[in-house]
């Protein structure tokens, strides 16, 4: 499939399939059922149909959209966008300053991500959709009172501590109901062997 110049939405539905487009021309999509690795020049990924998949993307700043299974995103060059949607995915940002995604209802067992290479340094961060996590009360970084790190730590020590973070498990949770409520529900798993240092400015709440 070729585009040319203009905004082009190419839809992959066959392993075989391939989108080229030139430089300069646009925002281009490809909208794929099938495992997909975005060719030069191609902007944005989502995955659709019913099936696990996985998407990749190239050196541009890519933006990679899972479908409600269990998907591998991986995005190589570039400061990209990901986000897995429903199923417990795996996101790899790659180089670049990457932005992992948080839009749908986190669920300890059927919906979170593992993220494999976090890093503040590089400018990475974790976005959070406030109509999900609407106990923020409104967009923007989160505040150091609402964040709470440590070896075992699993839940919120005082209300409004909402990001929980395991440095030992590299788990991240979310404890919508404080130090007197309920069991907190697990969105992330960061780092594979190894698990990243977190500070609540790497969050990002978007309304």
């Amino acid at each position: 499939m070729f585009g040319g110049k203009g905004n082009d939405i190419y839809i992959a539905d066959n392993l075989l399939d391939s989108a080229v487009d030139v430089a300069s021309s646009g925002n281009d999509e490809v909208r794929a059922s099938v495992d997909f690795k975005l060719s030069s020049n191609i902007e944005k990924l989502t995955l659709t149909g019913e099936q696990p998949i996985d998407g990749t993307g190239n050196a541009l700043d890519n933006v990679l959209i899972g479908n409600d299974k269990p998907n591998e995103l991986k995005g190589e060059r570039g400061n990209d966008v990901l986000d897995g949607g429903k199923g417990n995915d795996v996101l790899s940002g790659g180089e670049g300053a990457d932005k992992f995604v948080f839009a749908a209802a986190p669920s300890s067992v059927l919906n979170f991500d593992v993220i494999t290479d976090f890093s503040s340094a590089a400018h990475d961060r974790i976005v959070l959709a406030l109509d999900v996590f609407a106990d923020f009360g409104g967009a923007g970084k989160i505040g150091p009172d609402a964040f709470k790190a440590g070896p075992g730590v699993v839940k919120a020590a005082a209300d409004g501590q909402f990001l929980i973070y395991d440095t030992t498990t590299g788990a991240l949770y979310y404890d919508a109901e404080g130090p007197d409520g309920g069991n907190p529900v697990k969105i992330a798993q960061l780092g594979l062997s190894d698990h990243p240092v977190l500070a609540w400015s790497d969050f990002v709440i978007i309304g």
